[in-house]
C-alpha cells in the first residue's frame, strides 16, 4: 500500500510504509553497533543488540478487531483487507482467533491446542479455501463447545499486512472464555483495539461491560470505536443515532469523537469486490482507515521506535564508556593489572552479596504482595457473595414470560435463571472492575511505589561501588582523561541496570512504552493496569453462565419452584443465593490464585533486574580477562588493539549521529 486513500479521493504518502522504513534503519543501526562492540569484548551487550536488531524486525504493528457475534465484524475486516478473507460465521462462539499477516503466496498455519508442560503444539498448513471448516468448533464438553485448535495465521498479498500490520480476528464476545483468552493472549501486546458494534444496538450493556471492565482496565484508551451498519438506519434516525454513540462512547477513548466511526462495511467491502469506489467512499471506512494508519505511523510508531533508541542510546554511552578503559589497561603493565584485579576480588565479592540482597528484597516484597491481594480478594468474594442474592431480585426480566403450569412452567423456569445468572455474572464483572480501580489498582500502586524507591536506592548503592571497582581496575583509581568514568548519564542507576539486558519491556507494549519515555519508576507504575487485568482475569475463569446454567438448574432447583406462588420472583431469588454459595465455595482458591498472579509479575521483575546486575559484574570480568589475553600474546597485539580503538571510537560517534538523525525525523 504506496498510498492512503482519503476521504476526499486525494493520495497522500503511506505514513505506514514511512515507519517501516525508519524501522528497518534502526535496526541495522543496532546490528551495526553489535558488530562494533564484539570487537570490545562486550560480549552482554552485543547478545543484547542482537536480540534487540531482531525485536525491531519483527515489531510489526498490531491491530486487535473485538466485538460480538452478529455485529458485521467479519465483514469490517474483510472491508479492511480489500478482500473475502476471513469467512462470516452463522454461529456465536464456534470461531478460533484468526492472525492475518503479510505472505507472498497465500498459505493457512492451523495452531493445535498445547497442554501446559506437554510437547510444543502441532502446526499443520491447511488449504486456504477451508478454513471455515477447521474452526468451526463441533466439539462439546461440560456443555459449551471446545475447540482442539488455538488459531490460525492466514498468510495473504494484502497491501495493509505488507505494510507491517498484523490483523487478530477474535471470536464474538459473547463468552466469558473468550474474552479470557484475548485478554491473557493479546491484550498486552497489541497497538491498537478496533471495537466493532452495530448501530442497530448499539452500545449495549454487555458490550460497555468489556469496555469499561476488561479493555479500559488493561490501560488501553486508544480505542477506536466501529458503529457498523450505520446504513441500516432510517434517514431520520441517524443524528439520533450518531448523538447517543457519540455521548456514551466518546469518554471511553482517549481521543473522544474523533475515534468514533459510523461506517457501512458491507457497502466499503462490495464497493471495493466492484470497483465502485463513489460507494467506498460514503461507506466511512476511508476515514476510519486514515485515522488508524496516523495513530500507528505517528503516535504508536514514535512509542516503538523511541524504545529501541533509548537501549540504543545506553548501548553506545557504555561502548563509549569501555574505549578509554581498554586504552588505559592496554597500556598498564601486566604484572600491575595482575594486581589490581587481585585486589578487586574482595569488592566483587561485595557487589555479589549486595546483587544478592536486592534480589531478596524482590521477593519479599512479592510475599508481601501475594498476601495483600489474596486477602483483599478475599474480602471481594465475600462482599459479592453478600450481594448477589440483592443482585437477582434487582434483574429486569425479558418480556414474554407467562408461567401457567405444566411442562411449559419448567422450561420459563430455566429461561428466567439463566437470564438472571447471566445478569449476575455481568454484575460481577462490573463490580469487578469497580474493585480494581478503586480498591486494587491503589493497593498495588503503593506497594510497587515502595519497591521502585527501596530498589532506586540499593541499586544506586551497586553502581556506585561497581564503578569504584572499575575506576581502580582501569585506571588505578586516578580519574584521567583516558579513564574517565563519570560520563553524563540521563539514565538512571535502575534504568542503567535494565538497559543491559533490554529490561525496558517489561509488562508489555503499553509499559514499555512509558519506561522507555519517563524512566523506571513510570514503568513500574504503568504495570499495575497489566496486574490487575491478569488478577482480574485469573477470578473470572469458570464464571460462564454456559457452564453456570445446568449447574444451578440442577438438584431438584425447578422441580422445588414449580408449586411455589410468584415463581419469577422466587427463581430470581433462589438463583441469587445458589451463586452466593458458589462464590462462597471458591473464595479461598482463587484468591490464592491471585495472590500467585501478583507474584508472578513481581517476579518478572526481579528477573530482568537480576540479569541486569549479573551483566554488571560481568562485564568488569570480561574487560579484564580480554586485555591480559591481548597482552600475554606481545605488544605487536597490543599495539593493533589500540590502534583498532580509534577507528571504534568513528565508528560509535558515526552510529550515534546516525541514531540521532534518524530519531529527529521521528519525532519531528
Amino acid at each position: 500500500m504506496t498510498t492512503i486513500e482519503t476521504p476526499d479521493g486525494q493520495a497522500e504518502p503511506d505514513i505506514l510504509e514511512t515507519f517501516k522504513a525508519r524501522r528497518q534503519y534502526l535496526a541495522e543501526i543496532a546490528g551495526r553497533l553489535a558488530e562494533t562492540v564484539n570487537g570490545l569484548a562486550m560480549v552482554d551487550l552485543r547478545d543484547s543488540l542482537r536480540a534487540l536488531e531482531r525485536r525491531i524486525r519483527a515489531n510489526d504493528f498490531k491491530v486487535l478487531i473485538l466485538g460480538e457475534f452478529k455485529r458485521g465484524k467479519s465483514t469490517f475486516i474483510n472491508a479492511l483487507l480489500r478482500e473475502e478473507v476471513l469467512p462470516a460465521y452463522a454461529k456465536p462462539c464456534t470461531a478460533i482467533i484468526n492472525e492475518v499477516k503479510w505472505g507472498q503466496e497465500k498459505k493457512a498455519l492451523l495452531h493445535h491446542s498445547g497442554t501446559s508442560g506437554g510437547p510444543a503444539a502441532k502446526v499443520e498448513e491447511i488449504p486456504v479455501d477451508q478454513i471455515e471448516k477447521f474452526v468451526v468448533i463441533k466439539d462439546e464438553r461440560d456443555g459449551k463447545p471446545h475447540s482442539q485448535f488455538e488459531k490460525v495465521e492466514l498468510f495473504w498479498p494484502l497491501d495493509l499486512c505488507k505494510s507491517g500490520v498484523t490483523i487478530i480476528d477474535s471470536p464474538g464476545l459473547n463468552e466469558h472464555e473468550t474474552r479470557q483468552k484475548v485478554t491473557m493472549n493479546y491484550l498486552a501486546n497489541i497497538d491498537a483495539v478496533l471495537f466493532v458494534m452495530s448501530c442497530e444496538a448499539l452500545a449495549s450493556l454487555s458490550e460497555l461491560t468489556v469496555i469499561d471492565s476488561t479493555l479500559l482496565a488493561a490501560g488501553h484508551e486508544d480505542l477506536f470505536f466501529i458503529c457498523n451498519r450505520f446504513d441500516a438506519i432510517r434517514q431520520k434516525d441517524r443524528e439520533e443515532i450518531r448523538a447517543h454513540g457519540t455521548k456514551v462512547l466518546s469518554s471511553r477513548t482517549r481521543h473522544g469523537a474523533q475515534s468514533i466511526f459510523f461506517v457501512s462495511a458491507l457497502n466499503a467491502l462490495d464497493g471495493r469486490l466492484e470497483g465502485d469506489s463513489a460507494r467506498v467512499a460514503s461507506s466511512g471506512i476511508p476515514q476510519l482507515e486514515e485515522a488508524l494508519a496516523r495513530f500507528l505511523g505517528t503516535e504508536r510508531g514514535r512509542l516503538k521506535l523511541r524504545q529501541p533508541f533509548r537501549e540504543l542510546k545506553a548501548a553506545l554511552q557504555k561502548a563509549r564508556r569501555t574505549l578509554p578503559e581498554r586504552e588505559s589497561m592496554l597500556r598498564t603493565d601486566l604484572s600491575v593489572l595482575a594486581e589490581r584485579l587481585k585486589q578487586a576480588q574482595e569488592p566483587l565479592t561485595r557487589l555479589e552479596k549486595q546483587r544478592d540482597q536486592i534480589l531478596r528484597q524482590i521477593d519479599n516484597k512479592a510475599r508481601d504482595v501475594r498476601r495483600v491481594v489474596a486477602a483483599e480478594a478475599v474480602g471481594f468474594f465475600r462482599d459479592a457473595a453478600s450481594s448477589v442474592v440483592t443482585w437477582s431480585k434487582e434483574v429486569q426480566l425479558s418480556a414474554g414470560y407467562t408461567i401457567i403450569g405444566g411442562g411449559s412452567t419448567k422450561e420459563q423456569i430455566q429461561r428466567i435463571s439463566g437470564e438472571v445468572m447471566t445478569s449476575l455474572c455481568q454484575r460481577l464483572e462490573t463490580t469487578l472492575a469497580t474493585w480494581q480501580k478503586d480498591e486494587l489498582q491503589p493497593l498495588l500502586e503503593e506497594h510497587l511505589k515502595d519497591l521502585s524507591e527501596d530498589l532506586a536506592e540499593r541499586i544506586k548503592g551497586f553502581v556506585v561501588a561497581a564503578d569504584d571497582v572499575r575506576l581502580n581496575l582501569f585506571s588505578g583509581g586516578i580519574d584521567s582523561n583516558t579513564a574517565n568514568l563519570e560520563q553524563e548519564n540521563d539514565l538512571g542507576p535502575v534504568e542503567r541496570i535494565l538497559a543491559a539486558t533490554g529490561g525496558f519491556i517489561i509488562g508489555g507494549v503499553g509499559s514499555s512504552a512509558i519506561g522507555a519515555t519517563l524512566g523506571y519508576g513510570e514503568m513500574l507504575k504503568s504495570l499495575i493496569p497489566q496486574i490487575g487485568i491478569t488478577l482480574i482475569t485469573t477470578l473470572l475463569v469458570g464464571f460462564n453462565p454456559l457452564i453456570l446454567i445446568p449447574a444451578m438448574l440442577a438438584g431438584g432447583f425447578v422441580q422445588g419452584l414449580l408449586k411455589q406462588d410468584g415463581i419469577a420472583e422466587k427463581v430470581k431469588e433462589k438463583t441469587g443465593e445458589r451463586f452466593s454459595v458458589l462464590l462462597l465455595s471458591v473464595m479461598n482458591e482463587r484468591a490464592d490464585e491471585l495472590g500467585d498472579a501478583a507474584a508472578e509479575k513481581i517476579g518478572e521483575i526481579k528477573s530482568a533486574i537480576g540479569s541486569g546486575l549479573e551483566s554488571e559484574l560481568r562485564s568488569l570480568r570480561e574487560q579484564v580477562d580480554s586485555v591480559m589475553r591481548e597482552k600475554h600474546k606481545g605488544q605487536q597485539g597490543v599495539d593493533e588493539k589500540l590502534r583498532n580503538l580509534a577507528a571504534t571510537r568513528q565508528s560509535i560517534d558515526a552510529l550515534d549521529a546516525e541514531l540521532d538523525e534518524l530519531m529527529a525525523a521521528v519525532m519531528g
